[in-house]
């Protein structure tokens, strides 16, 4: 196994590292978190559903804001990682790198216990700076809700 394979093998580890690490920030509540998981100029959107318009935010301290008014609505919650498909080298580059990642959300609504189910895909870049990788974009598409 030559040098460049060996690289890739670690940089997709810690990609999906990222990801875990970002999972377990969300279902902890460990906004603070986020500062080492993003780039500061990192845009997120979430995309609830065909024809909603999208939220957004950017850096960090943005995207902890949104995700956390999103999570308090909920008094239970847990995403999990479902797949990822991590595609290094985006664009010929060696720092950058892009994914698709699929996850589901087990939550229960606050004001009236009901359940709430979904799943959805993350389109996702990264980029690696000083060493490490975090996120420099994702885009969120909720495909499935189901409510009980």
């Amino acid at each position: 196994m030559g040098a460049e394979e060996l690289r890739d093998i670690a940089d997709e580890r810690l990609i999906r590292r990222l990801l875990a690490a970002y999972v377990d920030a969300v279902n902890r509540g460990a906004w603070a978190e986020f500062g080492e998981l993003f780039l500061p100029e990192a845009v997120v959107e979430v995309v609830r559903g065909p024809g909603l318009p999208a939220d957004a935010a950017t850096g960090p301290d943005g995207v902890a804001a949104m995700v956390s008014g999103f999570a308090g609505r909920f008094d239970f919650l847990v995403q999990a990682l479902l797949n990822a498909r991590v595609e290094l080298r985006d664009g010929g580059d060696p720092d950058r790198a892009s994914a698709r990642v699929t996850i589901g959300e087990y939550r229960r609504l606050s004001a009236s216990g009901r359940f709430v189910h979904s799943a959805g895909t993350y389109h996702d870049r990264y980029e690696r700076r000083g060493g490490r990788w975090r996120f420099a974009g994702r885009r969120y598409e909720r495909t499935y809700v189901s409510e009980a």
